[in-house]
């Protein structure tokens, strides 16, 4: 079974035309062939998704139809066949060539691979402790059964490896430690499957199921559970247990009035029969004595819902419409007396609630458009859209990330989660600041950062590429001058990634005519991260607002990537021989920060003795929206009433020294 071919994929989008910024959809920058194993784990990312993410009919939204191990015998044998046929020594296979296996293991080991159980095989691991490299796969009615020890997986980022129960497997949990090296691990079941989990915890990590079709999840006498996503027909049920999020999710056409419990039901508690009232809720939970319990709720398109007086861990919402869709002025850690969730393709609705943070999940082929939010995670799935701008994602819901073949663009953002984008799928960031998140493509994705600031080396996996382009210093410089232009023209490729830098080149115009550009330099074909790209003689230049382009090339005939940085230019002093101690002069961190938008920030300023200095702020884009005089050590008051919510950059300057800052101005 080949892997899909990628389509071809020249589009220009622009995130703001009056900067010019063209951020470029490359061509098919991948083998377009590859194994067959690769094309389960595109499947298998449909459901590596924080807090999960299917639609109630899956089918045409996810095109899982191609994967599906139902009825078709035919296919189902091809499908298996084609799993099994390109297996590297290292997997675990039970079930295949011989279907009704039995494998008891007894000693400890590793897996250097993937555990596939297939055709009514069965692999029981008694007492012993087992590490996978890989992800598990249980199929055509395959069973795992995990008796005593340890079970755990070994991963480099969130939801690196995965479960995937198909057509009537089951995974047995008893008297089981469940080790998954810090980070998430998803849980998916389908056609029937089932999971129980006996005297069992997850000490070490986080579990996220995705409950599917008609499959059930049984969780007795266990800690630290994790998150349940259920769709379709699918049940869940919990007796003595803690350590339990439930996502309770409305469908399209579905109607719900619910008071959601507290952390603790000593009795019985059952949803959707125990709620107000609710209509076209097909899947079902039940709670038997628990504690520690959070609660959350997922909406898609054509669902409505009203919450009253409940605390609730996490909305999210699903936007499966096949049309465009705005969101707008989503705050975390929100207390709503009355409130309707601002998407025009819902109607759900809050009273006397806490939301403590909303998390977005674009899919099959919506258009959405995010701005000024405050959010907890977005995860962009199937054929969709999406555009976020000036807005912030503090990871209290989770990551930001991308699969299947969706493209997300994120504009003047400030992002504190991980970045993963996985599966054919592409991330594209311009201005955005991430400075504590690992930055992680998989499996034939793309992520680009232009103009971005990060704090880790991102990390490129199978197939996919990190491209890094844009200009870090300076943001203002002195006409009659020899400028130092540092950035990065920077392509991190993982293996099997064919695209290398074929040149870059540097050029310069005037802001207000971007057509007018002029060579810095000559061009290169040496790639460059955080460093110098090319000095910038600005000797007979006026001074102004002017743009720092940097272009660059691939070696697969792919258009020009285009991203310019603006940067001031003024008349250069009259003297700077005697440049300031720099331990004397200094910029604090602008308080508060963030700051809401039409309060006032503050910036304390240090000079020494009677010495003058400039202060500018800048936005994202690299325009001066505050310029002054500073003429000693002050307190400098900042009103963001003409602001836009967004990531500010502010720099104090005199003579040869410079201080910097960034502050950030959040929507109401």
């Amino acid at each position: 079974m080949d892997r899909p071919r990628c389509a071809e994929r020249t589009d220009k989008r622009s995130s703001n035309e009056e900067t010019q910024v063209e951020i470029m959809t490359p061509k098919c920058i991948r083998n377009p062939m590859g194994s067959p194993m690769k094309i389960r784990y595109t499947f298998l990312l449909l459901f590596a998704a924080g807090i999960a993410l299917q639609a109630q009919d899956i089918s045409p939204r996810f095109n899982i139809d191609h994967y599906r191990l139902g009825s078709d015998a035919e296919f189902r044998e091809q499908y298996l066949a084609s799993i099994l046929s390109d297996t590297l020594n290292e997997n675990l296979i039970v079930g295949f060539p011989n279907e009704n296996e039995i494998k008891d293991v007894n000693t400890s080991l590793t897996v250097y691979g993937d555990i596939i159980v297939v055709n009514n095989g069965q692999l029981r691991f008694n007492d012993v402790d087992v590490r996978v490299h890989g992800n598990v796969f249980l199929l055509n009615a395959g069973k795992l059964q995990v008796t005593g020890g340890s079970f755990g997986f070994v991963q480099q980022y969130l939801y690196h490896r995965n479960m995937l129960l198909q057509q009537t497997s089951s995974l047995l949990l008893n008297n089981t430690s469940l080790n998954f090296g810090g980070y998430n691990v998803g849980l998916a079941t389908l056609n029937q499957s089932s999971v129980l989990m006996v005297n069992s915890t997850v000490t070490n990590g986080y579990m996220t199921t995705t409950l599917l079709d008609s499959s059930q999840f049984t969780a007795q006498n266990s800690t630290s559970v994790g998150e349940f996503v259920m769709m379709g027909e699918s049940d869940a049920e919990f007796t003595d247990c803690t350590g339990i999020l439930s996502w309770l999710t409305t469908p399209p056409g579905s109607n719900l009035e619910i008071q959601f419990p507290g952390d603790a039901i000593a009795g019985q508690y059952h949803y959707p029969d125990s709620v107000i009232a609710a209509s076209g809720i097909l899947n079902s939970a039940s709670y038997d004595g628990c504690f520690g319990l959070l609660w959350g709720m997922i909406n898609e398109s054509g669902s409505t819902a009203r919450i009253h007086n409940s605390a609730l861990r996490a909305v999210g919402a699903i936007f499966n419409h096949a049309g465009d869709i705005s969101v707008s002025g989503l705050t975390n850690g929100a207390t709503l007396s009355t409130y309707q969730y601002p998407a025009a393709d819902r109607d759900i609705r809050f009273v006397n609630s806490y939301v403590e943070t909303w998390n977005l999940y674009p899919s099959a082929s919506s258009s959405v458009a995010v701005t000024n939010c405050i959010f907890g995670e977005i995860l962009a799935m199937g054929k969709s859209r999406s555009m976020v701008t000036n807005s912030i994602c503090d990871g209290s819901g989770g990551y930001v990330g991308s699969t299947d073949t969706a493209q997300m663009t994120m504009v003047q953002c400030q992002i504190a989660p991980d970045v993963v984008a996985k599966s054919l799928s592409q991330i594209f960031m311009t201005s955005c600041n991430i400075p504590d998140g690992a930055i992680n493509t998989d499996n034939d994705a793309i992520i680009g950062l232009f103009n971005c600031t990060f704090g880790a080396q991102p990390r490129a996996g199978e197939g996919s590429g990190v491209l890094i382009m844009g200009v870090d210093d300076p943001t203002t410089g002195y006409v009659d001058d020899q400028i130092s232009i540092k950035g990065s023209a920077f392509l991190i490729g993982g293996p099997e990634f064919p695209a290398i830098i074929d040149q870059y080149w540097l050029e310069f115009g005037l802001s207000a005519i971007p057509d007018d550009r002029r060579p810095i330099g000559s061009p290169s074909i040496l790639p460059k991260y955080k460093e110098e790209l090319g000095i910038w003689d600005t000797q007979g230049l006026d001074p102004g607002q002017y743009n720092v382009y940097v272009n660059l090339k691939l070696n697969l005939g792919t258009d020009t990537i285009t991203v310019p940085r603006q940067i001031t230019l003024d008349e250069k002093p009259v003297s700077v021989e005697n440049p300031l101690n720099p331990g004397s002069f200094s910029v604090s961190q602008s308080y508060p920060n963030p700051v809401v938008f039409g309060n006032t920030a503050t910036i304390d300023v240090q000079l020494p003795g009677n010495r003058e200095a400039v202060f500018m702020v800048f936005d994202a884009l690299g325009r001066v929206v505050d310029r002054r005089t500073v003429e000693r050590s002050a307190a400098l008051q900042i009103q963001t009433s003409r602001l836009a919510p967004g990531i500010y950059r502010y720099v104090l300057g005199s003579g040869g020294t410079r201080k910097t800052g960034t502050m950030t101005v959040i929507g109401q």
